[in-house]
């Protein structure tokens, strides 16, 4: 079996989870492809602040990152996960998910921007272990990252290997 990435623009369903999001977005895809597709998603989860912005994290990234690092308040711990779901759709209408969480706390400084950035809060995210944004992380670093963290693609590519 071979993979082919597609762009499509595909309607961003508000959701309570990352999983439904990932699961609709791999529906529409499959319905515009008619093949075989996998389809990620992913949200920010602040302790703090409730698990917001959560699976919305798209909306809130057009806030700018001053005002949202101002939500918190002194004391708070700034704890928060990324998460993410790769969701393979096929014929049948069969939809399975493969989800990953990895934690971390939000810092008081941000990050510079960079185009291995996951989102705008990638910026001011610290995962656990590490001790700078993921927007400061070299190349060797974000690979290791990759690795140990955003385990959703790797649960999804074992599955698909398995399934040749």
């Amino acid at each position: 079996m071979t993979m082919i990435r597609h762009k499509l623009t595909l309607a961003e369903q508000q959701d309570d989870t990352v999983s439904e999001i990932a699961r609709n977005k791999a529906l529409q895809a499959f319905a515009i492809l008619g093949e075989p597709v996998a389809v990620e998603d992913g949200g920010f989860f602040c302790d703090d602040l409730d698990e917001l912005p959560g699976p919305n994290a798209k909306q809130f990234g057009r806030l700018p990152l001053e005002r949202f690092l101002r939500l918190f308040r002194d004391g708070d711990t700034r704890l928060c996960s990324m998460r993410s779901t790769v969701a393979f759709a096929e014929a049948g209408g069969e939809i399975r998910l493969f989800s990953s969480d990895f934690r971390g706390r939000i810092t008081g400084l941000i990050g510079r921007e960079h185009s291995s950035q996951f989102s705008e809060f990638s910026r001011i995210f610290i995962p656990e272990g590490y001790d700078k944004p993921i927007t400061e992380f070299t190349d060797a670093e974000m690979d290791e990252l990759r690795r140990l963290k955003l385990r959703s693609f790797d649960q999804f590519a074992e599955w698909y290997a398995a399934q040749a």
